[in-house]
């Protein structure tokens, strides 16, 4: 998420976002939640965690969605929306994602804040399976990763 103020008083803001219309009690592929594609669900039952160092782990991510963020925006009462769109983060892509370099960006973003609650070997089996999961849900990926996926916003200071 970056967020860039700019002259005249207006903010930009960009981040990876939910669609309105995306089903958020389902489980998205890398997102997570508790379905079949869920890493702590799948590393409980093979032993490399246990369920209260999963229980205990708080990743503070959170997408939401461009009505609810509009919304927020509006209870602030600081700003404006300018603009508000959904977007495609890299429309220069054509073809299947590679997963395997997929889950290398991912790794580099993420792998810190795993880091200081993981023993090195559970984050080694952590991107190793969702390499594995994520190559079985291919299709899935491309379907929920091309279109809409980041929310640009711009706002003017009242």
């Amino acid at each position: 998420m970056a967020t860039t103020v700019v002259s005249n008083s207006v903010a930009k803001r960009s981040g990876d976002e939910i669609p309105t219309a995306v089903n958020s009690s389902k489980p998205t592929p890398v997102i997570g939640g508790h379905g079949s594609n869920s890493y702590s669900n799948n590393s409980s039952y093979q032993g490399t965690v246990n369920e209260a160092e999963i229980d205990a782990f708080n990743l503070p991510i959170y997408a939401c969605p461009p009505g609810e963020f509009i919304k927020g925006v509006e209870e602030n009462g600081f700003f404006n929306v300018e603009v508000i769109e959904l977007m495609n983060p890299a429309p220069w892509l054509k073809g299947p994602i590679d997963i395997p370099v997929f889950v290398k960006h991912v790794r580099a973003a993420m792998e810190g804040m795993f880091r200081s609650h993981f023993s090195s070997e559970a984050i080694d089996e952590l991107f190793e399976q969702l390499v594995v999961k994520l190559s079985e849900i291919s299709d899935q990926m491309e379907s929920c990763y091309r279109d809409g996926l980041q929310l640009l916003a711009i706002l003017k200071r009242k």
